[in-house]
């Protein structure tokens, strides 16, 4: 059944009943790539350690000066008053004087650094809780974001496992039923906030947990705004072509990571199996066989992905051209079956990243077409990793064909550069800037002009 409520926040986009989830968003008109569906601000956010006292605590901004709070000794900082006032109405001024302590404590120092912010998050999320806000779990409804977020369904989770919270003023006591339906809604609906994809917090975007579910091959992917003054804003974004009755999905992880890996971790944090078209494929599979580790036979895998992904030979233009490989995918012949094995992609995007970094710019471009065959075979249309991927390959190129370091002739390393900065760009300007300023999108733009001014 929709929700009203709910549906109210949304255009072109309209709730239906699951088999397997509550519902599932449904797109009412068709989308073109890069289309933003949905714009939240964030409900709740923290930042993660090694970001905290470089970026502003209440929009994520990083600037060069921070306002710090001497009411916890500068355990928060703020880019401005406006974020400080704000974020001190909002939570902050009922965990500022115990924060410190917190921080301190045993308790919270024996926690890893992700389950550190997960922590604060948790207690931010409590903290901006007033006891008149019990109303969500009697029944009521509302489009306000903490009604949304109560409106979500629990995970898997026991309070035992809950983290830590920071203690509460004691004006501001918050009923121990409220901590737990809270916690119970927690780990689950978190989101990682990234800028350029590094992650720099967590937050929690409560309607967009409420609208779209998970697919391991998403049409749509989150990318976060950050503006000085204001919460941090996930826009939800189409990555293809979504056409009218087709269900809205994104991924809740990197779908990259090998089947088995997938499963547990969905189980695990989310409670459920997933179900997807590419799930229902690759557990049909059976075992996966290991990548030989004698070299020639390790080149025949590497050659025959290439030769699978680019029949024709490889040409960025041409694979531009052509971005959606899902067909492909699950055609995949069974010699190929190795490449989805769990070291598979770790090993490959070690030796590139080593010899791209090392100055062995042949070896990095030859392991850097493997890993795009690769990317584009497992990705869906337009991912954001893709994009970055082929911006590295263009860097790579560039430096071969500066430094001179290189068997390949300097003609074809410009035009290599140039191959790559087009696709590069071409599947970044989907998603569109994001993060912080700069990025990936600035960077194919210097390059470019530099490959310009040679010519």
């Amino acid at each position: 059944m929709e929700d009203p409520e709910v549906l109210s926040l949304t255009r072109g986009i309209r709730l239906e009943p699951d088999v397997y989830s509550r519902n599932k968003a449904v797109a009412s008109c068709s989308f073109s790539p890069g289309t933003v569906l949905l714009s939240v601000p964030a409900w709740c956010m923290a930042l993660v350690p090694s970001e905290k006292g470089h970026r502003c605590d209440g929009c994520a901004v990083r600037v060069g000066e921070l306002l710090n709070c001497s009411g916890c000794r500068g355990n928060y900082w703020y880019c401005g008053t406006k974020c400080q006032r704000s974020d001190w109405k909002a939570r902050h001024k009922h965990i500022c004087r115990s924060y410190p302590g917190f921080v301190q404590s045993d308790a919270y120092q024996r926690l890893p650094p992700d389950v550190q912010v997960d922590a604060t998050l948790l207690s931010h999320s409590v903290a901006r809780l007033d006891t008149n806000e019990i109303s969500p779990l009697e029944g009521g409804r509302s489009s306000s974001p903490t009604s949304v977020f109560f409106s979500l369904l629990p995970g898997p989770v026991s309070m035992s496992a809950a983290p830590p919270i920071c203690p509460l003023n004691s004006r501001n006591l918050i009923p121990a039923k409220l901590v737990h339906e809270v916690y119970s809604r927690f780990g689950n609906n978190n989101f990682v906030i990234h800028s350029h994809l590094n992650p720099i917090g967590h937050g929690v975007f409560p309607l967009a947990s409420r609208v779209f579910n998970h697919s391991c091959s998403p049409n749509a992917a989150p990318k976060y705004h950050l503006v000085p003054g204001e919460v941090p804003r996930m826009d939800i974004t189409a990555l293809r072509e979504i056409r009218e009755g087709e269900e809205i999905a994104i991924c809740y992880l990197d779908p990259a990571l090998p089947f088995q890996s997938r499963q547990e971790h969905l189980q695990a944090i989310y409670g459920f199996t997933c179900r997807c078209t590419r799930c229902s494929f690759e557990s049909q599979l059976g075992h996966i066989p290991s990548p030989s580790h004698d070299p020639h036979e390790s080149q025949q895998l590497t050659r025959a992905l290439r030769a699978y992904v680019f029949p024709s030979g490889f040409h960025p233009g041409q694979a531009i051209g052509r971005s959606d490989y899902s067909d492909a995918y699950y055609r995949m012949p069974e010699n190929l079956y190795p490449v989805l094995y769990q070291s598979f992609l770790p090993e490959l995007s070690e030796t590139f990243s080593r010899a791209s970094h090392e100055g062995s710019y042949d070896v990095a471009l030859d392991a850097g077409l493997t890993l795009l065959a690769f990317y584009l075979l497992i990705y869906p249309p337009n991912y954001p990793q893709i994009g970055l991927h082929t911006l590295e390959m263009a860097k790579t190129a560039w430096n071969a064909f500066i430094s001179g370091d290189s068997v390949i002739p300097e003609a074809q390393l410009s035009q290599m550069t140039q191959w790559y900065l087009t696709y590069a760009r071409a599947v970044l300007d989907v998603l569109g800037p994001e993060g912080d300023e700069g990025g990936p999108l600035e960077e194919v733009e210097t390059l470019s002009r530099l490959l310009r001014e040679l010519q």
